[in-house]
């Protein structure tokens, strides 16, 4: 079995890197998205002059880089929500194979949703596609956030199948 003691690969420690940096990016959309909301907010009720465009900015891109720039860490750290009642009874040997097939069914999953993504970026980029929010800025950001942070979890869901003791989820127990 796999020693979750062992050093990880140089690779692993550079995806570990990786994911980190785009976490912070998502702390940082996460911060952008509180001060532009709460001075949005303040300038609406005292002075009755909103910030134009900051729902659009907080939907189109601060929420997509904080939902997706932050999915391949929630994975790996089992922060996600999951239903256990069935897999619980079942012998641990076979939770981990299960285990193993979802975190391959997601891999897969989310590589169809990247790859959808991707084209769907690279014709908005192709076609000089605009948000139609009163900022009117290039969409193929949004797409690419979503792409990027998809791609991350392909990754992240690869090694927690091949590599299941190294990742901080699925806390099975085999004899």
């Amino acid at each position: 079995m796999n020693d979750p003691t062992r050093p990880r690969s140089a690779s692993a420690a550079a995806y570990d890197r990786l994911e980190m940096a785009f976490v912070w990016l998502a702390y940082a959309a996460l911060f952008a998205m509180t001060v532009l909301t709460t001075a949005d907010a303040f300038l609406r009720y005292l002075f009755n002059a909103p910030l134009p465009g900051v729902e659009e900015l907080t939907v189109e891109i601060f929420m997509p880089a904080l939902v997706y720039f932050s999915i391949a860490y929630v994975f790996r750290t089992g922060g996600h929500v999951r239903i256990t009642l069935v897999s619980d009874l079942l012998p641990p040997r076979v939770q981990r194979a299960l285990w193993c097939v979802f975190d391959l069914l997601t891999a897969v999953l989310f590589a169809l949703i990247a790859y959808g993504l991707y084209q769907r970026t690279f014709s908005a980029f192709r076609m000089n596609e605009y948000s139609s929010s009163p900022l009117n800025y290039v969409i193929w950001p949004s797409f690419a956030i979503a792409t990027i942070g998809s791609a991350l979890l392909v990754v992240r869901a690869v090694q927690a199948a091949i590599h299941p003791s190294r990742q901080d989820i699925h806390h099975v127990t085999l004899d």
